[in-house]
Protein backbone atom coordinates (compact mmCIF):
# COMPACT_ATOMS: atom_id res chain seq x y z
CA UNK A 1 0.00 0.00 0.00
CA UNK A 2 1.47 3.63 -0.98
CA UNK A 3 1.81 5.81 1.72
CA UNK A 4 -0.02 8.60 2.30
CA UNK A 5 1.98 12.03 2.57
CA UNK A 6 0.26 15.55 3.07
CA UNK A 7 2.34 18.76 3.19
CA UNK A 8 -0.15 21.88 4.75
CA UNK A 9 2.23 25.10 5.45
CA UNK A 10 -0.14 27.11 8.58
CA UNK A 11 0.25 30.68 10.58
CA UNK A 12 0.95 30.53 13.69
CA UNK A 13 0.33 33.85 15.51
CA UNK A 14 2.86 35.17 18.27
CA UNK A 15 0.56 34.59 21.33
CA UNK A 16 2.60 35.83 24.29
CA UNK A 17 2.68 39.01 21.98
CA UNK A 18 -1.00 39.20 20.78
CA UNK A 19 -3.33 37.19 22.66
CA UNK A 20 -7.29 36.79 21.28
CA UNK A 21 -8.40 36.77 18.05
CA UNK A 22 -6.18 37.10 15.06
CA UNK A 23 -6.18 40.37 13.29
CA UNK A 24 -4.87 41.43 9.93
CA UNK A 25 -1.86 42.87 11.91
CA UNK A 26 -1.30 39.95 14.25
CA UNK A 27 1.81 39.26 13.34
CA UNK A 28 3.62 35.06 13.30
CA UNK A 29 5.30 32.55 11.75
CA UNK A 30 4.74 29.83 8.89
CA UNK A 31 5.13 26.27 9.59
CA UNK A 32 5.15 23.19 7.84
CA UNK A 33 2.60 20.06 9.00
CA UNK A 34 3.93 16.86 7.49
CA UNK A 35 1.69 13.81 8.38
CA UNK A 36 2.02 10.44 7.31
CA UNK A 37 -1.20 8.09 6.81
CA UNK A 38 -2.97 11.11 8.76
CA UNK A 39 -1.52 10.10 12.19
CA UNK A 40 2.14 10.50 12.31
CA UNK A 41 2.76 14.30 12.29
CA UNK A 42 5.94 17.03 13.02
CA UNK A 43 5.89 20.33 12.19
CA UNK A 44 8.94 21.88 10.82
CA UNK A 45 9.72 25.77 11.10
CA UNK A 46 10.43 27.77 8.05
CA UNK A 47 11.49 30.30 9.07
CA UNK A 48 9.33 33.20 7.23
CA UNK A 49 7.73 35.62 9.65
CA UNK A 50 4.39 37.23 8.11
CA UNK A 51 0.96 39.02 9.23
CA UNK A 52 -2.18 36.91 9.58
CA UNK A 53 -3.51 39.42 6.83
CA UNK A 54 -0.76 38.82 4.67
CA UNK A 55 -1.18 35.37 4.40
CA UNK A 56 -3.45 32.62 2.21
CA UNK A 57 -4.23 29.59 3.96
CA UNK A 58 -5.68 27.89 1.34
CA UNK A 59 -3.28 28.62 -1.30
CA UNK A 60 -0.40 28.48 1.13
CA UNK A 61 0.95 31.67 -0.37
CA UNK A 62 2.50 35.38 0.95
CA UNK A 63 -0.07 37.45 -0.41
CA UNK A 64 1.56 40.45 -2.08
CA UNK A 65 3.77 41.71 -5.15
CA UNK A 66 7.12 43.11 -2.47
CA UNK A 67 10.32 41.13 -2.73
CA UNK A 68 10.21 39.78 0.32
CA UNK A 69 6.68 38.08 -0.55
CA UNK A 70 8.23 36.89 -3.52
CA UNK A 71 11.52 35.21 -1.39
CA UNK A 72 9.14 33.74 0.78
CA UNK A 73 6.58 32.07 -1.53
CA UNK A 74 10.17 30.44 -3.58
CA UNK A 75 11.24 29.31 -0.66
CA UNK A 76 7.77 27.51 -0.05
CA UNK A 77 7.54 26.35 -3.48
CA UNK A 78 11.33 24.85 -2.86
CA UNK A 79 10.63 23.05 0.51
CA UNK A 80 7.56 21.26 -0.32
CA UNK A 81 9.41 20.19 -3.36
CA UNK A 82 12.20 18.97 -1.52
CA UNK A 83 10.16 17.11 1.02
CA UNK A 84 8.41 15.43 -1.79
CA UNK A 85 12.10 14.26 -3.31
CA UNK A 86 12.82 12.94 -0.40
CA UNK A 87 9.82 10.94 0.84
CA UNK A 88 10.16 9.72 -3.44
CA UNK A 89 13.84 8.97 -2.54
CA UNK A 90 12.53 6.64 0.58
CA UNK A 91 9.85 4.69 -1.15
CA UNK A 92 12.27 3.86 -3.96
CA UNK A 93 14.56 2.65 -1.15
CA UNK A 94 11.59 0.56 0.27
CA UNK A 95 12.54 2.06 3.48
CA UNK A 96 9.99 2.82 6.18
CA UNK A 97 8.41 6.47 5.94
CA UNK A 98 7.58 8.29 9.12
CA UNK A 99 7.74 12.17 9.72
CA UNK A 100 10.53 11.95 12.03
CA UNK A 101 12.92 10.25 9.03
CA UNK A 102 11.46 13.10 6.56
CA UNK A 103 12.37 15.89 8.67
CA UNK A 104 16.03 14.50 9.59
CA UNK A 105 17.25 14.01 6.24
CA UNK A 106 15.36 17.52 5.59
CA UNK A 107 17.42 18.95 8.43
CA UNK A 108 20.70 17.50 7.50
CA UNK A 109 20.29 18.19 3.73
CA UNK A 110 20.71 14.10 3.47
CA UNK A 111 24.33 14.43 5.21
CA UNK A 112 24.06 11.46 7.54
CA UNK A 113 26.37 11.14 11.23
CA UNK A 114 29.53 8.78 10.35
CA UNK A 115 30.62 6.50 13.13
CA UNK A 116 32.47 8.89 14.87
CA UNK A 117 30.00 11.98 14.81
CA UNK A 118 27.64 9.18 16.19
CA UNK A 119 29.54 7.83 18.83
CA UNK A 120 30.23 11.86 20.03
CA UNK A 121 26.59 12.73 20.20
CA UNK A 122 25.80 9.27 22.21
CA UNK A 123 28.36 10.16 24.95
CA UNK A 124 26.39 13.53 25.05
CA UNK A 125 23.76 12.50 25.67
CA UNK A 126 25.38 9.55 28.29
CA UNK A 127 27.04 12.96 29.90
CA UNK A 128 23.92 14.41 30.77
CA UNK A 129 22.47 11.02 32.56
CA UNK A 130 25.44 10.83 34.82
CA UNK A 131 24.50 10.33 38.47
CA UNK A 132 20.86 10.38 37.03
CA UNK A 133 20.94 6.58 35.01
CA UNK A 134 24.73 5.47 34.71
CA UNK A 135 27.47 5.89 37.18
CA UNK A 136 30.56 8.06 36.48
CA UNK A 137 33.18 5.01 35.80
CA UNK A 138 30.35 3.99 33.35
CA UNK A 139 30.39 7.05 31.16
CA UNK A 140 34.67 7.12 31.53
CA UNK A 141 34.27 3.64 30.22
CA UNK A 142 32.64 5.04 27.40
CA UNK A 143 34.83 7.67 27.11
CA UNK A 144 37.73 4.98 26.66
CA UNK A 145 36.10 2.79 24.51
CA UNK A 146 35.38 5.30 22.17
CA UNK A 147 39.20 6.49 22.01
CA UNK A 148 39.79 2.90 20.83
CA UNK A 149 37.22 2.78 18.30
CA UNK A 150 38.52 6.50 16.71
CA UNK A 151 42.07 4.69 17.06
CA UNK A 152 40.70 1.74 14.85
CA UNK A 153 38.89 3.95 12.62
CA UNK A 154 42.14 6.60 11.63
CA UNK A 155 44.46 3.03 11.41
CA UNK A 156 42.39 1.91 8.52
CA UNK A 157 41.68 5.43 7.16
CA UNK A 158 37.93 4.95 8.28
CA UNK A 159 36.80 8.39 9.60
CA UNK A 160 34.12 8.60 7.36
CA UNK A 161 32.38 5.17 7.92
CA UNK A 162 28.88 5.74 8.41
CA UNK A 163 26.97 3.50 11.05
CA UNK A 164 25.17 1.04 8.34
CA UNK A 165 28.61 0.54 7.48
CA UNK A 166 30.07 -1.17 10.37
CA UNK A 167 29.00 -5.12 9.63
CA UNK A 168 29.81 -7.82 11.60
CA UNK A 169 32.69 -8.39 9.07
CA UNK A 170 33.73 -4.66 10.12
CA UNK A 171 33.17 -5.76 13.98
CA UNK A 172 35.68 -8.86 13.55
CA UNK A 173 38.71 -6.46 12.08
CA UNK A 174 38.30 -4.55 15.34
CA UNK A 175 38.12 -7.14 17.53
CA UNK A 176 41.25 -8.39 16.17
CA UNK A 177 43.22 -5.05 16.27
CA UNK A 178 42.24 -5.22 19.52
CA UNK A 179 43.59 -7.71 20.59
CA UNK A 180 46.57 -7.30 18.43
CA UNK A 181 47.30 -3.44 18.36
CA UNK A 182 46.32 -2.63 21.94
CA UNK A 183 47.06 -5.94 23.32
CA UNK A 184 43.63 -6.49 24.88
CA UNK A 185 42.35 -10.19 25.94
CA UNK A 186 39.51 -10.82 23.77
CA UNK A 187 37.13 -10.72 26.69
CA UNK A 188 38.19 -7.46 27.01
CA UNK A 189 38.25 -6.38 23.57
CA UNK A 190 34.32 -8.09 23.00
CA UNK A 191 33.63 -5.51 25.71
CA UNK A 192 34.46 -2.62 23.75
CA UNK A 193 32.15 -4.67 20.60
CA UNK A 194 29.56 -4.68 22.93
CA UNK A 195 29.76 -0.85 23.51
CA UNK A 196 30.08 -0.48 19.73
CA UNK A 197 26.68 -2.53 19.83
CA UNK A 198 25.08 -0.29 22.03
CA UNK A 199 25.86 2.68 20.44
CA UNK A 200 24.37 1.62 17.14
CA UNK A 201 21.55 0.47 18.91
CA UNK A 202 20.86 4.21 20.76
CA UNK A 203 21.20 5.50 16.83
CA UNK A 204 18.13 3.39 15.89
CA UNK A 205 16.15 4.69 18.62
CA UNK A 206 17.71 8.16 17.81
CA UNK A 207 16.33 7.94 14.19
CA UNK A 208 20.00 7.73 12.35
CA UNK A 209 20.06 4.80 11.14
CA UNK A 210 17.59 2.05 10.40
CA UNK A 211 19.06 -0.78 11.67
CA UNK A 212 21.80 -2.05 13.77
CA UNK A 213 24.21 -3.93 11.50
CA UNK A 214 25.74 -5.48 14.61
CA UNK A 215 22.84 -6.72 15.96
CA UNK A 216 23.49 -10.80 14.48
CA UNK A 217 27.14 -10.72 15.66
CA UNK A 218 27.73 -13.34 18.16
CA UNK A 219 29.77 -12.45 21.22
CA UNK A 220 32.15 -15.52 22.12
CA UNK A 221 33.51 -15.37 25.23
CA UNK A 222 36.54 -17.36 26.55
CA UNK A 223 36.04 -19.09 29.38
CA UNK A 224 37.36 -17.27 32.35
CA UNK A 225 40.90 -17.78 33.58
CA UNK A 226 42.51 -19.45 36.58
CA UNK A 227 42.09 -16.78 39.52
CA UNK A 228 44.86 -14.01 40.51
CA UNK A 229 45.11 -13.90 44.71
CA UNK A 230 47.24 -13.74 47.17
CA UNK A 231 47.81 -16.43 49.83
CA UNK A 232 47.62 -15.79 53.88
CA UNK A 233 51.74 -16.76 53.86
CA UNK A 234 52.06 -13.99 50.60
CA UNK A 235 50.15 -11.25 52.54
CA UNK A 236 52.05 -11.77 55.90
CA UNK A 237 55.15 -11.37 53.65
CA UNK A 238 53.96 -8.26 51.90
CA UNK A 239 53.00 -6.57 55.14
CA UNK A 240 56.54 -7.74 56.52
CA UNK A 241 58.82 -6.44 53.95
CA UNK A 242 60.22 -2.87 54.25
CA UNK A 243 59.54 -0.58 51.36
CA UNK A 244 60.37 3.50 50.96
CA UNK A 245 57.36 5.55 51.98
CA UNK A 246 56.01 6.14 48.34
CA UNK A 247 55.63 2.00 48.18
CA UNK A 248 54.64 1.59 51.87
CA UNK A 249 51.73 3.67 51.21
CA UNK A 250 50.42 1.51 48.13
CA UNK A 251 51.40 -1.35 49.82
CA UNK A 252 48.79 -0.52 52.78
CA UNK A 253 46.45 0.48 50.17
CA UNK A 254 45.96 -2.92 48.72
CA UNK A 255 46.26 -4.98 51.87
CA UNK A 256 43.04 -2.71 52.81
CA UNK A 257 41.75 -4.08 49.62
CA UNK A 258 42.54 -7.45 50.41
CA UNK A 259 40.54 -7.31 53.76
CA UNK A 260 38.06 -5.53 52.60
CA UNK A 261 37.08 -6.51 49.07
CA UNK A 262 36.72 -3.27 47.97
CA UNK A 263 37.33 -2.74 43.98
CA UNK A 264 39.91 -0.02 43.14
CA UNK A 265 37.07 2.71 42.13
CA UNK A 266 35.11 2.19 45.68
CA UNK A 267 38.22 2.28 46.98
CA UNK A 268 39.58 5.84 45.83
CA UNK A 269 35.56 6.94 46.27
CA UNK A 270 35.75 5.55 50.35
CA UNK A 271 34.35 8.07 52.52
CA UNK A 272 35.09 6.54 55.78
CA UNK A 273 32.89 9.08 57.96
CA UNK A 274 30.41 8.74 55.47
CA UNK A 275 30.21 5.05 54.83
CA UNK A 276 31.07 3.47 58.53
CA UNK A 277 28.23 2.49 60.63
CA UNK A 278 28.65 0.09 63.97
CA UNK A 279 26.63 -3.33 64.62
CA UNK A 280 26.16 -5.08 67.96
CA UNK A 281 27.34 -8.37 67.56
CA UNK A 282 26.08 -11.95 69.29
CA UNK A 283 28.31 -11.23 72.27
CA UNK A 284 27.10 -7.91 73.10
CA UNK A 285 30.49 -6.07 71.33
CA UNK A 286 30.22 -3.33 69.25
CA UNK A 287 31.60 -3.82 65.70
CA UNK A 288 32.33 -1.09 63.27
CA UNK A 289 31.36 -1.44 59.40
CA UNK A 290 31.35 0.27 55.89
CA UNK A 291 28.35 0.20 53.74
CA UNK A 292 29.28 1.00 50.58
CA UNK A 293 27.42 1.99 47.20
CA UNK A 294 29.46 0.80 44.63
CA UNK A 295 30.27 2.74 41.85
CA UNK A 296 29.29 1.01 39.29
CA UNK A 297 25.59 1.25 40.64
CA UNK A 298 23.15 3.31 38.44
CA UNK A 299 19.40 4.34 39.34
CA UNK A 300 18.00 1.23 38.15
CA UNK A 301 20.94 -1.17 39.70
CA UNK A 302 22.36 -0.51 43.08
CA UNK A 303 25.30 -2.62 44.18
CA UNK A 304 25.95 -2.57 48.12
CA UNK A 305 29.03 -3.48 49.89
CA UNK A 306 28.58 -4.58 53.69
CA UNK A 307 31.96 -4.60 55.01
CA UNK A 308 33.06 -5.99 58.75
CA UNK A 309 35.95 -4.41 59.10
CA UNK A 310 38.82 -6.81 60.67
CA UNK A 311 41.68 -5.70 62.99
CA UNK A 312 44.24 -5.54 59.82
CA UNK A 313 41.65 -3.01 58.05
CA UNK A 314 41.24 -1.33 61.72
CA UNK A 315 44.84 -1.01 62.05
CA UNK A 316 45.30 0.90 58.49
CA UNK A 317 42.52 3.10 58.82
CA UNK A 318 44.17 4.25 62.23
CA UNK A 319 47.24 4.51 61.00
CA UNK A 320 45.93 6.93 57.84
CA UNK A 321 43.58 8.58 60.87
CA UNK A 322 40.61 7.32 58.48
CA UNK A 323 41.60 8.58 54.71
CA UNK A 324 43.69 6.12 52.63
CA UNK A 325 46.47 7.79 50.17
CA UNK A 326 44.93 6.06 47.09
CA UNK A 327 46.81 7.05 43.86
CA UNK A 328 45.50 6.87 40.24
CA UNK A 329 44.94 3.75 38.96
CA UNK A 330 47.79 3.83 36.42
CA UNK A 331 50.12 5.11 39.74
CA UNK A 332 48.77 2.53 41.76
CA UNK A 333 49.53 -0.84 39.06
CA UNK A 334 52.94 0.66 38.37
CA UNK A 335 53.88 0.72 41.58
CA UNK A 336 52.11 -2.50 42.72
CA UNK A 337 54.59 -4.10 40.18
CA UNK A 338 57.51 -2.51 42.06
CA UNK A 339 56.26 -4.03 45.61
CA UNK A 340 55.53 -7.78 43.85
CA UNK A 341 59.44 -7.44 42.29
CA UNK A 342 60.62 -7.15 45.86
CA UNK A 343 58.37 -9.20 47.71
CA UNK A 344 58.95 -11.54 44.62
CA UNK A 345 56.14 -12.25 43.61
CA UNK A 346 55.01 -12.70 39.65
CA UNK A 347 53.62 -9.47 38.16
CA UNK A 348 50.11 -11.03 37.44
CA UNK A 349 49.75 -11.16 40.86
CA UNK A 350 50.15 -7.81 41.72
CA UNK A 351 47.25 -5.45 40.46
CA UNK A 352 44.45 -3.48 41.91
CA UNK A 353 42.03 -6.47 41.09
CA UNK A 354 44.13 -8.94 43.07
CA UNK A 355 43.87 -7.43 46.50
CA UNK A 356 39.84 -7.86 45.53
CA UNK A 357 39.77 -11.54 44.22
CA UNK A 358 42.27 -12.01 48.03
CA UNK A 359 39.49 -11.36 49.92
CA UNK A 360 37.23 -13.03 48.54
CA UNK A 361 39.09 -16.47 48.53
CA UNK A 362 40.09 -15.79 51.96
CA UNK A 363 36.61 -15.69 53.11
CA UNK A 364 35.03 -18.21 51.41
CA UNK A 365 38.39 -20.82 52.32
CA UNK A 366 37.07 -19.70 56.07
CA UNK A 367 33.86 -21.19 55.02
CA UNK A 368 31.98 -17.90 55.05
CA UNK A 369 28.31 -19.01 53.51
CA UNK A 370 28.21 -17.99 49.51
CA UNK A 371 25.73 -15.60 50.59
CA UNK A 372 27.51 -13.34 52.70
CA UNK A 373 30.48 -13.27 50.90
CA UNK A 374 27.96 -12.31 47.79
CA UNK A 375 27.25 -9.00 49.86
CA UNK A 376 30.52 -8.25 51.33
CA UNK A 377 32.08 -8.24 47.94
CA UNK A 378 28.70 -6.44 46.44
CA UNK A 379 28.30 -8.60 43.77
CA UNK A 380 24.96 -8.34 41.42
CA UNK A 381 23.46 -12.08 42.40
CA UNK A 382 24.99 -15.14 44.87
CA UNK A 383 25.53 -16.36 41.18
CA UNK A 384 27.81 -13.66 39.95
CA UNK A 385 29.65 -14.98 42.67
CA UNK A 386 29.44 -18.50 42.37
CA UNK A 387 30.41 -17.84 38.44
CA UNK A 388 34.25 -15.68 39.62
CA UNK A 389 34.80 -17.98 41.98
CA UNK A 390 33.85 -21.67 40.69
CA UNK A 391 37.14 -23.33 40.76
CA UNK A 392 38.17 -21.92 44.10
CA UNK A 393 34.85 -23.47 45.41
CA UNK A 394 35.42 -27.10 44.01
CA UNK A 395 38.91 -26.60 46.18
CA UNK A 396 37.07 -25.10 48.86
CA UNK A 397 34.26 -28.44 49.28
CA UNK A 398 37.00 -30.76 48.63
CA UNK A 399 39.21 -29.40 51.30
CA UNK A 400 36.25 -29.02 53.90
CA UNK A 401 35.74 -32.60 53.22
CA UNK A 402 38.72 -33.58 54.50
CA UNK A 403 39.30 -31.57 56.62
CA UNK A 404 36.34 -33.00 58.75
CA UNK A 405 35.96 -36.34 57.89
CA UNK A 406 38.47 -39.50 57.52
CA UNK A 407 37.81 -40.79 54.19
CA UNK A 408 39.46 -44.25 53.05
CA UNK A 409 40.30 -44.59 49.36
CA UNK A 410 38.46 -46.92 47.34
CA UNK A 411 40.55 -50.54 46.98
CA UNK A 412 41.70 -51.40 43.76
CA UNK A 413 39.78 -54.91 43.65
CA UNK A 414 36.18 -54.97 43.64
CA UNK A 415 36.26 -58.10 45.88
CA UNK A 416 37.67 -56.31 48.43
CA UNK A 417 35.51 -53.36 48.80
CA UNK A 418 33.70 -52.81 52.64
CA UNK A 419 31.19 -50.60 54.32
CA UNK A 420 32.51 -48.07 55.96
CA UNK A 421 31.30 -44.85 57.83
CA UNK A 422 33.25 -41.65 57.78
CA UNK A 423 35.17 -41.11 61.45
CA UNK A 424 35.27 -37.53 62.69
CA UNK A 425 38.98 -36.63 63.27
CA UNK A 426 40.74 -33.50 64.79
CA UNK A 427 40.04 -30.20 62.71
CA UNK A 428 42.87 -28.89 61.45
CA UNK A 429 43.51 -26.03 59.52
CA UNK A 430 42.97 -26.88 55.67
CA UNK A 431 45.50 -25.58 52.44
CA UNK A 432 45.02 -21.96 52.32
CA UNK A 433 43.77 -21.62 56.03
CA UNK A 434 47.62 -21.36 57.66
CA UNK A 435 47.98 -18.52 59.55
CA UNK A 436 44.94 -16.69 60.30
CA UNK A 437 46.25 -15.56 63.68
CA UNK A 438 45.83 -11.98 61.40
CA UNK A 439 42.16 -12.27 61.71
CA UNK A 440 41.40 -14.06 64.69
CA UNK A 441 39.97 -12.32 68.18
CA UNK A 442 38.11 -10.04 66.17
Amino acid sequence: MRTRVNILFWFRKQVRRHAGEREASTPGSIYCRLSVMGRDRIEVATGIETTYGDWDGAASRVLGRTPAARTANESLVKMRDRLTDIVADLDRQNKPITAKRVQRVYLTNGAMLNMIELFQQFLAEQQGLVGVEISPATATAHKVRFGNICAFLQAHKLTELRPEEFTINMADKLLYWLMKAKGHKRNTALKNLQNVSQVLTWGVRREHLDKNPMVLYQYKLTAPGEIKYLTVGEIGILRATCLPDYLARVRDCFLFQCWTGLAYADLYALNVARDAEYQTDAQGNLRRLLRVRRQKSTMHHGYECVIPLLPEAERLLSQYKGELPVPANAVYNRYLKEIGAVCGFSADKMTTHVGRKTAGVMMLNLGIRMEVVSKFLGHSSVKMTEKVYAKILDTTLVNEFDRVFSVTPLPTQPAAIEVFSPAPRKLMPGPGTQSFEMIAAW
